[in-house]
C-alpha cells in the first residue's frame, strides 16, 4: 500500500527521526547516531559547556554481551551513544562494561551483578545499568557504596544514592496505535511482546489504546514470547508469532521484543504486511515493510543523567521521560514517508499536542489495575512457561 504523500514539505523536519540503516556496517552506524545526537546537544545554544568534575568516572554497564550494532541491539546500542556523546562533549571516557570483562566464574552468573561489582571494585565513582535487570543489584551495593552515584535505567530502586529512569512507553505506543489503525486496510493489528513482564505491556496496552481512539471497531491480537527475559533474543518465535497474526489476517504488527522482534520485521516482510519497530529507528531493516518506530530515547537519558553530574545539579530519584520531555517519539524518515498518508500523519500530531496538554491522558499498565482495554491475563500461551515476574 503506498499512501498520498504529496502533502510533505520540508517544514516537516526530520530532526529527531534519524535514521540507522541495516545496510550500514555496525560501527558506521553508531557514528551516525552519536553524530545526530551531538548535533542535537550543540544546536541547544542556551546550554553551557559541560566541565566534568575530575573526581566523575562513570561507566555504562550491559548485563549481557550484546554486540552493538548488530540487529536487535537498538536498546544497548542507544545507551552507548548516549554515554559516546557525553564523553565527547565533556572530554570524560565513559567505559562499557560487559560480562566478558569480568574475570572469573563472576560473568558465567547474574551479568548485571558481576558488572556492578566489577566497576565498584574498579573504582568507578558514577554507574550507569542499562535495563532493568540492573535494579537488584543496585538496590544490593548502593547501600555499600553511598559515595557513588547509580543510574537506573528501565526499573525503580529507593536509595539516596540512585536515579531511577523511567519512560513513558504508553504514549510512544498510543501515537503508533493510531498510525497502525489509520493504515491498517484489514481492520485488524497486532502486537508482540518479548518477556511478558508489566513493562511490555505498558507498550500493549498504549498501542491497543491508540488504535481504539480513531477504530473504535479495529481487531487487536496480543501474543508475548516467553516469561523470562530470554524472550527477547528469540527472533524465531517472533517470526512465527507474527506470522500467525498475518496469516489470521491482521496487516501491521507492532514488537517491544528487542532481537525477537527481527523475527517480526522478517515476518512482515515475508508475508508482504507491515511491521512497526521499537527503541531504536528499525524503518531500514525493511523498507517499505515498516510503517514507523517507536522511539526511546535511551541515549537522551544517559546523556542527562552523565550531563547533570558534571555539572553538580544531578540528584537521586525518580526521572521520568514522555513526550514532553523528548523520551518518546515516533519515526518518520525515507524509509516510511510514503506510508503515512496526511491524514495519518495530522491524526498523530494532533493526539501528540493533546497529550503534551492533558487533553488525553494515557492510561498505564499496572499489575494492580491492569489495562483499561485488553486483559493481558487471557492472552494464548507464550513460547515458555515460566511463571510471569
Amino acid at each position: 500500500m503506498v499512501k498520498d504523500w504529496a502533502w510533505l514539505r520540508p517544514c516537516h523536519g526530520f530532526t529527531w527521526h534519524f535514521e540507522p540503516m541495516r545496510s550500514q556496517r555496525p560501527g558506521l552506524r553508531i557514528r551516525t547516531l552519536l553524530i545526530v545526537l551531538l548535533g542535537v546537544i550543540m544546536s541547544l545554544r542556551d546550554t553551557p559547556p559541560v566541565l566534568a568534575s575530575e573526581s566523575l568516572r562513570p561507566a555504562l554497564l550491559f548485563h549481557t554481551d550484546v554486540a552493538l550494532g548488530e540487529q536487535g541491539a537498538g536498546y544497548f546500542e542507544l545507551a552507548a551513544v548516549g554515554a559516546q556523546a557525553f564523553a565527547a562533549s565533556a572530554d570524560t571516557p565513559v567505559p562499557m562494561i560487559f560480562p566478558r570483562d569480568v574475570a572469573g566464574d563472576a560473568r558465567d552468573s547474574d551479568g548485571a551483578l558481576a558488572t556492578t561489582r566489577f566497576a565498584l571494585e574498579q573504582g568507578y565513582t558514577a554507574v550507569v545499568g542499562a535495563g532493568f535487570n540492573y535494579a537488584g543489584p543496585f538496590a544490593a551495593l548502593a547501600p555499600e557504596y553511598p559515595d557513588v552515584r547509580f543510574v537506573l535505567i528501565d526499573a525503580v530502586v529507593d536509595a539516596p544514592n540512585v536515579e531511577s529512569v523511567l519512560f513513558r512507553e504508553e504514549q510512544g505506543s498510543y501515537l503508533v496505535g493510531i498510525l497502525a489503525a489509520l493504515f491498517s486496510d484489514a481492520g485488524h493489528i497486532g502486537f508482540v511482546g518479548g518477556w511478558d513482564a508489566p513493562i511490555i505491556r505498558k507498550f500493549g496496552c498504549g498501542f491497543i489504546q491508540g488504535a481504539l481512539s480513531v477504530r473504535p471497531d479495529i481487531t487487536v491480537d496480543v501474543a508475548m514470547i516467553g516469561h523470562t527475559p530470554q524472550a527477547f533474543y528469540q527472533a524465531d518465535e517472533g517470526e512465527r508469532l507474527a506470522g500467525a497474526m498475518f496469516d489470521a489476517g491482521a496487516d501491521v504488527v507492532y514488537h517491544a521484543a528487542g532481537q525477537s522482534g527481527d523475527g517480526v520485521i522478517r515476518a512482515a516482510l515475508d508475508h508482504d504486511a507491515y511491521a512497526i519497530g521499537v527503541d531504536i529507528n528499525q524503518n531500514g531493516g525493511a523498507p517499505g515493510h515498516v510503517l514507523t518506530s517507536m522511539l526511546k530515547r535511551v541515549d537522551i537519558a544517559v546523556f542527562s543523567s552523565l550531563q547533570r553530574m558534571a555539572r553538580g545539579t544531578w540528584s537521586a530519584g525518580l526521572t521520568v521521560l514522555g513526550l514532553s520531555e523528548g523520551g518518546v517519539d515516533w519515526a518518520l524518515d525515507r524509509h516510511n514517508v510514503q506510508l503515512v498518508s496526511e491524514r495519518m500523519h495530522t491524526a498523530v500530531e494532533n493526539a501528540e499536542f493533546d497529550i503534551r496538554t492533558g487533553v488525553i491522558n494515557v492510561a498505564v499498565h499496572t499489575e494492580e489495575d491492569g489495562c483499561p482495554v485488553h486483559d493481558f491475563d487471557t492472552d494464548g500461551d507464550a513460547a515458555d512457561s515460566e511463571p510471569r515476574p
